[in-house]
This record gives structure tokens, C-alpha cells and sequence, in this order.
């Protein structure tokens, strides 16, 4: 079964992407950065639909929603 995650950005970008599992950016929550931590970003999920996705997205504060122009092409309107 397919699930989504979200990458969120803070400063200076302030942004929620969408992602799924298997994406190459996303690899199931863990990004592509080995053992740096960045204390503005922050994976979430696993959710198991879009929806369901979009609506935490939807949540942050201040955040532009996103959609990975790699895994979610139809999607992606943004950089």
C-alpha cells in the first residue's frame, strides 16, 4: 500500500512538500540527507492517502503547500 509523507521547511523557505514513499527525495520519511539534521525541516507521516496528507500539510502554520514535481508530477505546480 502506497502512504505520503510531508517535508517541512521553516525558515527561510516556510514550506510543506508532499511525497511519496518511494520517492528518491523522500525514501520513506528518511530524506537524502544521511546524518545531518537541520533543525528548521521535519519529515511527517506515514498517512495512508493524499487526503489524509494534504490536511496535516494544511495544518502548519505559515506553511506553502507543496507537491514533489518528482513523484507527484500532475501535481506539482512549484520549484
Amino acid at each position: 500500500m502506497e502512504t505520503y509523507f510531508i517535508f517541512e521547511k521553516g525558515s527561510p523557505q516556510r514550506l510543506a512538500r508532499i511525497h511519496k514513499d518511494e520517492c528518491p527525495s523522500c525514501f520513506f520519511g528518511r530524506g537524502t540527507q544521511k546524518n545531518v539534521k537541520h533543525i528548521s525541516c521535519k519529515w511527517h507521516g506515514p498517512y495512508e492517502t493524499l487526503a489524509k496528507a494534504e490536511e496535516k500539510a494544511r495544518s502548519f502554520p505559515d506553511r506553502t503547500l507543496f507537491y514533489c514535481k518528482i513523484c507527484l508530477p500532475e501535481l506539482s505546480d512549484a520549484p
